[in-house]
């Protein structure tokens, strides 16, 4: 089973790259080119995680993660910038981001924060729902 992945980065290169790159790894990857397809993607596709760069046209940086926290607080987003001056990797985790790379970096670092960062939510999600049918259980009188 494909793991799903979407990228919202407004370069087309960069984002056909990470298609390129992270399929090759195993992974089921979608690209939105600005924050309005990125949300419709979100949507319709339901990945189980996103990479952000967060000079994404159409909304400003922070509101829009902002914006997608708070559609899908359970959602693991990994932001990619160029421009680590104007969003730090402290700004990213006060947004509770899991994960933070400043361009260039290296993708097989990348590939092993995705993968950690999906396992780790899909652990979270079992337990979760675990704990839910434990609750709904009818207890022996």
């Amino acid at each position: 089973m494909f793991t799903s992945v979407l990228i919202i980065d407004t370069d087309a290169g960069v984002a056909n790259a990470f298609v390129q790159a992270l399929s090759q790894h195993g992974f089921s990857v979608a690209e939105a080119l600005s924050t309005q397809e990125g949300l419709d993607a979100l949507q319709k596709r339901k990945p189980q995680a996103l990479i952000l760069d967060v000079c994404v046209p159409g909304s400003p940086n922070v509101e829009f993660l902002r914006e997608i926290r708070t559609l899908y607080p359970a959602l693991p987003v990994i932001v990619v910038t160029a421009y680590s001056t104007s969003f730090t990797e402290a700004k990213a985790q006060r947004e509770g981001v899991a994960g933070y790379f400043v361009k260039p970096f290296n993708l097989n670092a990348l590939v092993e924060k995705l993968k950690m960062v999906i396992s780790k939510n899909s652990m979270r999600r079992a337990s979760d729902e675990s704990a839910l049918q434990t609750l709904n259980m009818p207890h022996a009188a």
